[in-house]
């Protein structure tokens, strides 16, 4: 048998739930009509990405891994602003990316996911009436100025 065949039939088997351990493995591939020795299952789970968890070996992008949600804090953005589906967030330079992460780490649901540079987050919404909402949600957390902004005079 070949490796793509071993690897699927893996795949097949961690796909219905965690595998107790690689002898476990062994065995199904075996009654499959498939050898294969302990490392050669071992780098095998590696290649497809699965994971030892506390109820054995499963694809990682199965496992249910609660991501902790913070209480939002904007405290770095200047200015938010919406376009189309899209919240636009300003910051001072250096700031986008801690930025995002306060965003994407308070799971709000109305988030889609964000796109940080340097000084500006575009975050993305399902729709413009959610983008709507959520700069509405940023206004309220956003850090109020200490002191009023700054007159320019006029040049004559």
């Amino acid at each position: 048998m070949s490796k793509t065949a071993r690897q699927t039939l893996l795949l097949e088997l961690l796909r219905r739930g965690p595998v107790r351990g690689q002898d476990e493995l062994a065995r199904a591939l075996e009654r499959a009509g498939i050898q294969a020795t302990q490392a050669t299952i071992s780098r095998d789970l590696r290649e497809l990405g699965a994971v030892k968890s506390a109820d054995g070996y499963a694809l990682a992008a199965t496992l249910a891994m609660p991501k902790p949600q913070r209480a939002l804090r904007l405290d770095h953005v200047m200015t938010s602003a919406t376009s189309g589906s899209f919240v636009v967030l300003r910051t001072p330079p250096g700031m986008a990316q801690p930025t995002a992460i306060e965003v994407e780490d308070a799971g709000l649901d109305a988030v889609v996911g964000t796109i940080a540079g340097d000084d500006t987050v575009f975050v993305a919404t399902r729709d413009a009436r959610a983008a709507q909402r959520l700069a509405k949600t940023f206004a309220q957390t956003m850090a109020k100025p200490s002191t009023p902004p700054i007159k320019r005079r006029r040049k004559a």
